[in-house]
């Protein structure tokens, strides 16, 4: 099949509102576009990025929850297809200005709805733009995406290099069955899903994910807190992860050398000194990270920085190399408060690995965020509140909650297929905050709920003692006008939000 030849494509890629639609000031980075920006502009392709869920205001406050209703989020949903939102000007007048030839868009599963509005808002501004479709959601079902009719083709999979091959193939007027890692509908209507494309291998030879952002909100936030990722892929099998469609479980590492040139030209370059290593598995290879960390100290690296591990690897050698380079913050999974219920997600860890960690933590002096999932099919009440006793008794500097959805691509969605427990009625109601997803065997959603309420009460109520002790410390108020000396606009915030909380109006 062949599309319409475009000389000189200008190219769009965009990450569609979501959080933005259900009140969450929830502000993240996808770096998938920006390295497939990378790799496009490293060929000479005029590309443009847009993160349009991005919050206005970033607010540490979580919204106020929505009462129980067996359409939950559905008032959501509603200003979601509200076109006349100021969002969706926003983004309108973004399609004008770019008016782009090819418009690749990523997507997770709640984001399908609003990515299929903008590639609709795309095509009535230039009948002829391409709508490229990739990220998770696509990569998991490729025909049920490519059966839009907004979409004309489907990236499965990493998409730099498929990307590149495609946007060449569209410009010289090529046949779309020559490019790997594709799924489409021919002009007879027919699901054409090309051979998928090789896993890249060599990690080193992909360009350094693009650092330009086109609001100032953004570009502070993210200049401030640096994302970077040095490895792709996961051994583990948990079975609610979504990740594994796109990176499988084999790992890639980049090498020291390249990582450290990208940590330079963050720290040296654009002067971040806050950085999220996103990798799953960093801290699976130790002296892979000491190699790393020692090139660091060489080359006048000194940061602040946060890695996510499994807590089988937190141990005191670790630990006291993660405390020596920079290390903040540590994030464990660790889903629930039931052995039961870890070996069957195939968590492959202890509660008493998890407690070992956190305590570790404790001692070594450095934060410990644990992220907790209740509401799982088999879980009965006593599990959930298995979970929340748990959550009290490691006592993590910060918790996170959410409630289970079965996501497309992981192994609990084909099961809640199978036993017919699917509740939501489109991709929207796929998120964290949304209780009627889907069916449980011994307890009702309100219940679910009530439950979810209550625990994140305690959470907020234990978090806000916690900042307010912590703000009190002479050395982590030092650290903090360090880390932001350059921005005389996060003083005055973090000057006014201090007083907040010792007012407890935060």
């Amino acid at each position: 099949m062949t599309l319409k030849k475009i000389n000189n494509p200008r190219i769009m890629l965009v990450n569609p509102p979501f959080y933005r639609f259900i009140t969450f000031s929830y502000a993240y980075n996808p770096l998938g576009n920006r390295y497939i920006a990378a790799m496009l502009r490293k060929h000479e392709y005029e590309t443009h990025v847009y993160n349009f869920d991005f919050p206005e205001k970033i607010d540490p406050k979580e919204p106020d929850w929505l009462d129980y209703h067996e359409n939950y989020g559905e008032q959501y949903k509603q200003e979601m297809e509200n076109l006349n939102h100021p969002i969706w000007k926003e983004i309108e007048t973004t399609l004008r200005k770019v008016r782009p030839d090819i418009l690749g868009v990523t997507s997770m599963t709640p984001q399908m709805n609003t990515g299929i509005m903008i590639a609709r808002l795309a095509k009535s501004i230039n009948p002829d733009c391409i709508v490229v479709f990739g990220g998770i959601h696509p990569t998991s079902l490729p025909y049920d995406t490519a059966s839009y009719p907004e979409i004309d083709i489907v990236c499965v999979g990493e998409g730099e290099l498929t990307m590149l091959h495609l946007v060449q193939t569209i410009e010289r007027g090529g046949d779309l069955r020559d490019v790997q890692g594709i799924a489409f509908f021919d002009k007879n209507n027919q699901y054409c899903e090309n051979e998928r494309r090789a896993l890249i291998a060599d990690l080193d030879s992909i360009p350094y994910p693009i650092r330009d952002f086109p609001t100032q909100a953004e570009k502070e936030f993210m200049l401030h807190r640096g994302s970077i990722l040095t490895s792709r892929g996961c051994p583990y099998s948990c079975t609610f992860c979504a990740r594994k469609p796109i990176w499988g479980k084999s790992i890639r590492y980049r090498s020291a050398e390249s990582v450290v040139q990208e940590l330079e030209y963050m720290h040296h370059g654009l002067g971040i000194k806050n950085i999220m290593f996103e990798d799953d598995t960093l801290a699976l290879r130790f002296q892979r990270m000491k190699e790393l960390f020692d090139l660091m100290e060489k080359r006048n690296i000194n940061i602040n920085y946060t890695i996510q591990t499994k807590v089988h690897v937190v141990k005191p050698e670790l630990l006291e190399l993660l405390k020596k380079t920079g290390c903040t913050n540590i994030a464990i999974g660790v889903e629930t408060g039931s052995q039961y219920t870890l070996d069957r997600i195939k968590k492959k860890i202890t509660l008493d690995q998890v407690r070992n960690a956190v305590k570790l933590c404790k001692e070594f002096d450095i934060m410990c965020n644990s992220f907790f999932i209740v509401g799982y099919p088999w879980e009965t009440k006593e599990m959930v509140q298995e979970t929340f006793d748990f959550m009290k008794e490691i006592d993590s500097s910060v918790v996170h909650l959410y409630m289970l959805i079965p996501l497309p691509g992981t192994e609990l969605y084909e099961e809640a297929k199978r036993e017919n427990r699917i509740l939501a009625k489109d991709w929207f109601y796929y998120y964290f905050q949304n209780p009627n997803a889907m069916t449980r065997d011994h307890f009702d959603n309100r219940w679910l709920y009530d439950k979810y309420l209550e625990i994140k009460d305690y959470i907020h109520k234990t978090r806000r003692e916690k900042i307010k002790q912590q703000s009190r410390n002479f050395k982590y108020i030092i650290t903090k006008v360090k880390d932001n000396i350059d921005s005389p606009k996060r003083l005055w915030y973090m000057g006014k939000r201090f007083i907040k909380i010792q007012l407890n109006n935060f």
